[in-house]
């Protein structure tokens, strides 16, 4: 339980208070920057929500797959296949195909991740919720 709560709390704290103590990012004329770096509070605060649900649906996926006597090497590749296909669809809202690969790749290897961590790790919902975080 420590290890979620210390998760959750410097999501929050990061989110909250260091972020925006953060220096403003400086545009360079003719430049157009991903919308990260134009981020602010308001953008991660409701994102640690989002995170937290996309979260509890992987694990629900995993646990369901795992409860049918799916082998986790098995959940993993359909995990990593399912985010992988997901994510190509940023496209359509105007992202470039940069980052729209380099997220679809970036899924897929979570995919991979996700199931093990959450089967095989104590504390594995966290470490899969930081996970997510680090990208």
């Amino acid at each position: 339980m420590a290890i979620w709560s210390f998760a959750f709390t410097g999501a929050v704290v990061f989110a909250g208070w260091i972020l925006p103590a953060l220096p403003p990012f400086d545009l360079r004329a003719g430049v157009t920057p991903p919308a990260l770096p134009l981020a602010n509070s308001w953008y991660f605060l409701p994102k640690l929500m989002k995170i937290l649900f996309q979260q509890l649906l992987v694990m629900a996926l995993v646990l369901v797959l795992a409860a049918r006597g799916m082998r986790p090497g098995a959940i993993a590749v359909i995990c990593a296949a399912l985010f992988g296909a997901a994510h190509p669809l940023l496209v359509l809202g105007g992202t470039p195909w940069g980052y729209v690969i380099r997220f679809t790749d970036m899924a897929s290897l979570f995919g991979l991740a996700f199931p093990y961590l959450l089967l095989r790790v104590p504390m594995g919902l966290a470490l899969s919720y930081m996970t997510q975080w680090s990208y």
